[in-house]
């Protein structure tokens, strides 16, 4: 599961660099719905959490295909910050340690 982390941070590298991100609120805000999803999915059901995860990653290349590195970052932040506080062992396995 830290394949999510390896594509995150291939795409904020790959993403152009922007000082300002008028997609970044939005990105946090999915991020946040995104992470609700996974905590809340029965975790015996591997192909529902890798469905999930997949999603994440989706949005994510979203905002860096449109060169959004802010945008990236945030979802990312987000992301893991939401699964650090609700669930943290599935935050471990996913997220890069602080």
């Amino acid at each position: 599961m830290k394949r999510f982390s390896l594509i995150l941070l291939i795409i904020i590298a790959l993403a152009s660099c922007a000082k300002h991100s008028k997609f970044e609120k939005v990105a946090r805000q999915r991020a946040a719905e995104i992470a609700r999803t996974l905590v809340s999915t029965d975790h015996a059901d591997t192909l529902a959490l890798q469905n999930v995860i997949l999603s994440a990653e989706a949005v994510a290349s979203e905002y860096a295909i449109m060169g959004d590195s802010l945008a990236v970052e945030a979802f990312h932040h987000e992301f893991c910050s939401y699964l650090r506080e609700n669930d943290p062992q599935l935050a471990n396995e996913i997220c890069d340690p602080l």
